[in-house]
């Protein structure tokens, strides 16, 4: 593998920062602290085998091992994708070659590796790297929840047979569904130990997972009278609304959105057949994204703004509440519309031309591939720092991951491998984060917040063969009872 990265001088970047990576065919994702991470195969090398390799500001490259790319090829994206985010942390799912075993793997926000020791999964995380997800053992799928500074007990719900941990918001409440036979329920755990059992839902299935947002609003599905599945909303008063049993399952998955402020949007069929984007809050009832008329619809992204992407007729389209719909593209074609809390709107096009548009509405073509580039493979990613990451081709032709943001979020004064933005640089010291209020802010402080270990600490461990060992005082209890589980949490010294 060739690296390639552009010169970084003092606190300004000169140069989009290029990560040349030689043959490529994998898969981009753009963490929220700015880390890029690529999972692919290296076809020169002959290793049909997808690595995950993670570029981070002032570290550069690092292999940090196999990787089962879960990305599924469907236009609909609605399942896991290879790397999950929480804040500073990313988890994925581990091949280990020649064995049956493939671990959950969690990199914390220090670059330290920690690998779960069962084969599993791993469906969601938070910001201070709480993990849920499912051990499995002999096709017995059991819910796990995980972190580094804490612990868990799972108490048995009665019957069942299989479950999984499916979403965890920023207070550490995880929603998740339990089996039993063909019957599945919701459940949401509380960090207080409290266990709500939302009802059946029918037939279990990891694409049509429970979501739960900050504000612990939850959207989940339930089952009619007739046992036909039906999408529920609950908001965290308790009060239950019912959306309808109109859910588009195409290919046996369901394509469920839900912002923190409460809106729910999803695709469903409407009684002429059509395949609709809709959205729905409690303020305002049922809302048409997209006509009912001939013509998919996907629901692919969806904001914090209420702003809502995805595909309609296969040209890309943006909508919200007060300016309606609007079409992006000419033509059909496309895969992969993103947008972040910005506005700013980025899709693949005809599977190799990337376009980003900024909040103005100005687009720019960010890229154009060879023609026959695997289109099912996400090659653009945003973040919520104003970052767009892409695969590209430089001026010899070969295919280059580019990263571009604003200076800020490319900068690491202070070496820390964490950006100045990252660390709350302001116009000058006086409007700049001081953690630990000795006068020295965080973006030119080795020990921003005091603690006796640096900023800067990024261990070495990337070798997946030898991974970076738990501490004996923040090693958790990890039980896995095939059934629910109670979130607790409890804080145990950290072991430098």
């Amino acid at each position: 593998m060739m690296v390639c990265l552009s010169a970084i001088t003092g606190t300004a970047w000169s140069e989009d920062i290029t990560i040349e990576i030689g043959p490529y065919e994998g898969s981009i994702f753009l963490s929220p602290v700015g880390d890029v991470f690529c999972a692919w195969k290296d076809l020169a090398r002959g290793d049909y085998t997808p690595h995950l390799y993670v570029w981070r500001l002032s570290r550069g490259v690092q292999d940090i091992g196999d990787i089962l790319d879960k990305i599924r090829h469907h236009v609909s994206e609605v399942t896991v994708p290879t790397v999950i985010f929480g804040g500073g942390y990313a988890t994925w799912q581990r091949i280990i070659k020649d064995s049956a075993l493939h671990p959950p793997v969690v990199r914390d926000p220090a670059g330290a590796l920690h690998e779960l020791p069962f084969s599993g999964y791993t469906y969601s995380i938070n910001g201070s790297g709480e993990l849920v997800g499912s051990e499995e053992k002999n096709f017995v799928y059991s819910a796990f929840a995980w972190s580094l500074l804490g612990g868990l007990s799972m108490p048995p719900y009665a019957g069942a047979d299989y479950s999984f941990g499916c979403s965890v918001n920023e207070s550490g409440d995880i929603a998740g569904i339990a089996q039993t036979g063909d019957d599945t329920h919701t459940v949401i755990w509380m960090k207080d130990g409290t266990q709500l059992d939302l009802g059946s839902g029918g037939t279990a299935n990891l694409y049509n997972s429970p979501l739960l947002n900050d504000a612990d609003t939850s959207l989940f599905l339930g089952t009619d009278e007739s046992k036909n599945p039906k999408l529920l909303y609950r908001q965290s008063n308790g009060v239950v609304h019912d959306l309808g049993n109109k859910a588009d399952n195409s290919n046996g998955r369901y394509i469920l959105r839900l912002n923190d402020a409460g809106l729910a949007v999803w695709n469903r069929v409407t009684e002429a057949g059509n395949r609709q984007a809709v959205a729905w809050d409690p303020v305002n009832g049922l809302m048409e994204i997209t006509p009912d008329e001939a013509g998919d619809a996907y629901v692919t992204d969806l904001n914090e703004a209420g702003q809502v992407v995805g595909t309609w007729k296969g040209k890309a389209f943006v909508w919200d509440q007060t300016n309606g719909l609007h079409i992006l593209t000419e033509n059909n074609g496309v895969q992969y519309v993103r947008i972040d809390s910005l506005g700013r709107i980025a899709w693949c096009q005809y599977g190799y031309v990337i376009y980003l548009r900024q909040p103005d509405g100005s687009v720019e073509t960010l890229s154009t591939l060879d023609s026959n580039y695997n289109e099912y493979a996400p090659i653009v990613a945003l973040n919520d720092l104003g970052q767009v990451a892409w695969l590209g081709k430089n001026d010899e032709g070969t295919p280059t991951v580019y990263l571009r943001g604003p200076v800020d979020t490319l900068t690491d004064t202070d070496g820390d491998a964490r950006s100045d933005a990252i660390e709350g640089k302001g116009d000058d010291k006086a409007a700049s984060r001081d953690t630990d209020g000795d006068t020295t802010p965080d973006y030119l402080d080795l020990d921003s917040d005091n603690d006796g270990l640096p900023d800067a600490y990024d261990p070495t461990a990337y070798d997946m063969d030898n991974p970076t060992p738990l501490p004996l005082a923040t090693t958790p209890l990890i039980l896995a009872l095939a059934a629910t589980m109670v979130w607790r949490r409890k804080k145990l010294p950290v072991a430098s």
